[in-house]
């Protein structure tokens, strides 16, 4: 889902994807999406599979009267089950607990997390790397 202001995903047109693509596409390679795009896919995971649309701000509070008006969360519905949702966060919180994401253990937080590494063009030697986490206490 696209959102007012926001760039669109770059992914291969499905008739171009043979097997050497769906290969490549099923670790994370040959299609670009957003940070924020990424962070929406991993809270979906972290909610159970519900899928809530971002938002920056919370709250806006009247300086003046000190009114508060909230922001309301906005949900998308299911986008992977429940059981599925648990079994990636498991897999999560192990990339954290005993694999690439050791730095981002915090005591007393449940934490998960994924790396990436992508090549920035061809024969560039040259990579982006990101990190994405999950928490809760």
């Amino acid at each position: 889902m696209i959102y007012h202001g926001e760039a669109g995903s770059i992914f291969l047109a499905e008739e171009k994807a043979g097997p050497v693509e769906l290969a490549t596409i099923s670790f994370g390679q040959r299609f670009e999406i957003t940070p924020i795009q990424l962070v929406t896919a991993v809270s979906s995971i972290a909610n159970g599979g519900k899928s809530i649309q971002p938002r920056v701000v919370k709250q806006f509070i009247d300086s003046q009267t000190k009114e508060i008006q909230d922001v309301p969360i906005k949900t998308n519905g299911e986008v992977i089950s429940e059981e599925t949702s648990q079994k990636v966060l498991s897999m999560m919180e192990s990339v954290v607990a005993e694999g690439t994401g050791k730095n981002a253990k915090v005591a007393g937080y449940r934490i998960g997390g994924k790396t990436g590494t992508s090549e920035d063009g061809v024969n560039t030697n040259k990579y982006v790397t990101s990190f994405c986490r999950s928490c809760t206490n």
